[in-house]
């Protein structure tokens, strides 16, 4: 009765701080894709593993299917899971004195109580952990413990690969101890899922590896050391605010290691590469989430020795889990509603990213308005839209989650298969885990126009050939030879011939005035008029066939960044102009019954702006256009008024 209760207070806690994250909509946009009959991918048009976590990409699917409701159900697994865990935990320490232990080091620990829900993959994370160590410590025959380890490994696998080293350390602990051949046959046979999904994975998505992967890890382009330091820092800040997960984790660590006893040296291995790989990949902008794992581990290992330690044992121990929490911040489960919604700052690209969206996902947030799916597509076709719109987002998650459908996203951070094959372009001002990509010349007008308008001609050979790859029409010989060619390095030059050429320092480009001049209508969105420039990194250049003089210019343009315009007379500046293109923003719908589609028209599509002239500017021969882009900014002009 003892655990029950403490159990329930545990879980008490975890229910009190549950939310959802935007990176959790990332997920669940591709669920209801895939409910609606598009396949698990994230644009519709486009076969993107854009989730970095399979199985529990599937189980929030089966669960949505058979709920119907995505926000609660969420929530419900993550907490079920979670009590799981829990329960696991409790069952390795056997005796009240532990189990009381234990429970205070769940209830102290920040990272253990805030990702318990969040609807990212932890809670399934935390459920198999536990059930290794579980299994690794338990006494059934050789063979079964290890094809229980082996299957607990593969589905740690399929949760995230980066998963795979941490469990394998305890499987491989079991495989040495026996004849080899025996036991890896037994590995193998449990791996089997593993395996069939990367085949599938590769099929289907072209590569094993969700584009997560590649944007996070595989395709920064940021020196090792930089990486390093931004890992050591996000230990540090975890340290400082949530002291006793980074204990737990040490202890764990430490007794597996000394105490031969508890044989769990194989688990203090996982854990060991549980933050190696923290301090390789940087971290994580989320504070104590990618400590999680090997807290889980530690706290397995710990419940072990305390399972026979003495009183005084346990009652230190009690102690340091009782008081570590007050050294950082206090538990977030005693804290305010006031306090959850408060602003919170970042050190160093981390945030508390629980108390970022608990205002708006929050499970007793006041003010919580769950996201209706599809919202704004279902409104657009009422409306009469039925042409799909391509977009950036400065969220990856929750605006395209309500999007839907008739949006083409171009993620800059994490979605898109071409931008995270490319590096970063900030070298120095870098967020962990918002490494931003530049948006190629014409990359945008491709996807929105159907051509390949690639300015570079390395690039677009690049970019057709991935093309086979995440669009699904082609018969699977044609894919098994693209695949062949894609895995083989055939267009690794070409990548290479755009990132050297231009990829960091994009050429201006021209563009002749009377292809600017023809007026459109305001609202006009550009993925609707191919006339529509858009302005890249480089800027533009528009070339007047003769010497011009003006009095006024009228522009349209797209909103929400600044332009500015600069006149010259045989490429000697003649004068210039900026111009902050703002509009007001007006409320955003409520429900599919708003105008959605003059929202969507005023926040996206052209307005028509007066710019301010010093004087009449005389003779000059052509303009260069340059526009402040940020990592999700579409800039554009159009329908240029020269008037004398």
């Amino acid at each position: 009765m003892v655990a029950v209760a403490l159990g329930a207070t545990v879980l008490a806690a975890v229910v009190r701080l549950a939310w959802l994250s935007d990176d959790c909509y990332v997920t669940l946009r591709t669920v209801e894709n895939l409910l609606a009959g598009h396949g698990p991918v994230w644009n519709v048009d486009e076969r993107v593993q854009a989730y970095t976590h399979p199985a529990w990409f599937w189980t929030l699917a089966a669960a949505r299917w058979l709920s119907g409701e995505h926000y609660l159900t969420t929530i419900a697994v993550s907490v079920a899971l979670t009590g799981f865990t829990i329960a696991l935990l409790f069952r390795a320490g056997r005796t009240t004195r532990a189990t009381i232990v234990l429970a205070i080091a769940l209830l102290g620990s920040r990272a253990f109580c805030d990702f318990a829900t969040s609807g990212l993959e932890t809670p399934l994370t935390m459920a198999l952990l536990a059930w290794l160590v579980a299994t690794d410590g338990s006494t059934a025959p050789g063979s079964t413990r290890l094809f229980a380890v082996a299957a607990l490994t593969t589905a740690c696998g399929l949760t995230r690969l980066d998963l795979l080293p941490v469990a394998g350390a305890v499987l491989l602990g079991h495989v040495r101890r026996e004849h080899f051949g025996r036991q890896f046959g037994i590995a193998l046979a449990a791996a089997l899922p593993l395996l069939g999904w990367l085949a599938f994975a590769a099929y289907y998505y072209g590569s094993p590896f969700p584009i997560t992967a590649h944007a996070k890890a595989l395709a920064t382009g940021l020196p090792l050391g930089d990486v390093l330091r931004q890992g050591c820092a996000y230990v540090a800040i975890t340290a400082r605010h949530d002291p006793l997960t980074i204990a737990v984790v040490g202890g764990g660590l430490a007794l597996g290691l000394v105490d031969r006893r508890l044989r769990a040296r194989s688990c203090a291995l996982g854990i060991g590469i549980s933050c190696t790989w923290i301090l390789v990949i940087g971290g994580d902008f989320m504070i104590g989430r990618f400590f999680v794992p090997a807290f889980v581990l530690a706290l397995g290992v710990i419940a072990r020795a305390l399972a026979t330690a003495p009183a005084r044992t346990t009652a230190a121990v009690a102690t340091v889990c009782l008081a570590a929490p007050w050294l950082g911040d206090p538990p977030s489960w005693l804290r305010s509603l006031e306090h959850d919604a408060a602003p919170t700052a970042a050190e160093r690209g981390v945030n508390d990213e629980r108390r970022f969206y608990w205002r708006v996902l929050g499970l007793w947030s006041p003010h919580r308005d769950t996201p209706r799916p599809g919202m704004l597509s279902d409104a657009l076709r009422r409306q009469g839209r039925r042409q799909r719109i391509v977009s950036t987002s400065s969220q990856a998650g929750l605006y395209p989650f309500v999007a839907g459908e008739m949006f083409h996203f171009v993620d800059p951070w994490l979605c898109d298969p071409l931008l995270m094959r490319l590096p970063t372009i900030d070298r120095v001002d870098w967020r962990i885990g918002h490494f931003t990509r530049g948006i190629p010349d014409g990359y945008l007008e491709t996807l929105a126009f159907g051509r390949a308008a690639i300015e570079h001609p390395g690039l677009r050979e690049y970019h057709a050939a991935l093309q086979t790859l995440v669009h699904g029409d082609a018969g699977m010989a044609e894919r098994l030879r693209a695949l062949a060619s894609w895995w083989s390095g055939a267009h690794e030059a070409e990548r290479a011939a755009y990132l050297a050429d231009e990829y960091f320092s994009p050429p201006r480009r021209n563009v002749a005035l009377a292809a600017l001049t023809r007026s459109v209508d305001p609202g006009t969105l550009w993925c609707d008029d191919p006339g529509v420039r858009l302005v890249g990194r480089g800027g533009l250049r528009i070339t007047c066939d003769a010497p011009m003089t003006m009095s006024s210019l009228h522009v349209s343009m797209m909103p929400f960044t600044t332009y500015t315009f600069v006149f010259r007379r045989g490429g000697v500046e003649a004068g210039r102009t900026t111009i902050d293109a703002l509009v007001e923003i007006p409320p955003p719908p409520d429900d599919d019954s708003d105008d959605v589609l003059g929202y969507v028209r005023h926040m996206l599509g052209l307005h028509r702006f007066d710019l301010p002239l010093a004087a009449p500017v005389a003779d000059f021969d052509a303009i260069d256009v340059d526009a402040t882009i940020g990592p999700w900014t579409i800039a554009g002009i159009a329908g240029i008024e020269l008037r004398r």
